[in-house]
């Protein structure tokens, strides 16, 4: 009524990711669709969120940066699957005789052998991850690359002035978070494509 208050009913659950603005303006709506706005306010969050730990609260611990990376921010290497030296144009796959595989076939008619391997996920010889770090790290299944995905997760997050994916954390573990660089790909170039967005290889086949 005239000169009572308007109150707000109900809960909003959001995740405030540190050093990101967010402004909020109020309204409210009338009959004959007359809309009153109220003063925006912004909030930036000033909470940190650590990289180091890699402990997202899922099955697996998570590096804190990528291949050939020297700090969580930076791209890292380019590989092709199953491949322990970085891409570089012109490019001969090792896995590849012609149109028959060598290794990873899971058909006798697509091996160069004869006969399939049954191979369906990296071998620890065949993992960079796993060469590069004396055995210490792996490259993900897609299993677990599926359960980091359905982590919350905002895209274009700027960290050292290099955009990417920041990933927070479930349950007890919402101070840590795993970023992941806009690196795009390389096909047929050194030259990067779609560096807007960030590819990953699992170990799965």
């Amino acid at each position: 009524g005239k000169g009572g208050a308007f109150l707000g009913d109900g809960l909003v659950n959001v995740i405030l990711y540190p050093g990101k603005t967010y402004t909020i303006t109020p309204y409210i709506v009338i009959e004959q669709n007359i809309v009153y706005f109220g003063t925006a306010k912004s909030y930036t969050p000033t909470g940190s969120i650590s990289f180091a730990s890699g402990d997202l609260g899922l099955s697996v611990i998570w590096a804190d940066k990528n291949v050939g990376a020297d700090k969580t921010e930076d791209v890292g290497g380019y590989y092709a699957w199953g491949v322990k030296k970085p891409y570089s144009s012109p490019f001969t796959y090792e896995w590849l005789n012609g149109s028959k595989v060598k290794k990873y076939v899971s058909q006798n008619s697509h091996s160069e052998s004869g006969t399939a391997d049954g191979l369906t996920v990296l071998v620890a010889a065949d993992d960079v991850a796993s060469a590069e770090s004396e055995g210490e790290w792996r490259m993900p299944t897609k299993e677990e690359i599926d359960e980091l995905k359905a982590l919350d997760c905002l895209e274009g997050y700027e960290l050292n002035g290099k955009k990417g994916l920041l990933f927070v954390g479930k349950d007890g573990h919402t101070n840590e978070g795993l970023f992941i660089p806009y690196g795009g790909y390389k096909y047929k170039s050194d030259t990067p494509v779609s560096t807007d967005y960030a590819y990953l290889w699992s170990s799965s086949l």
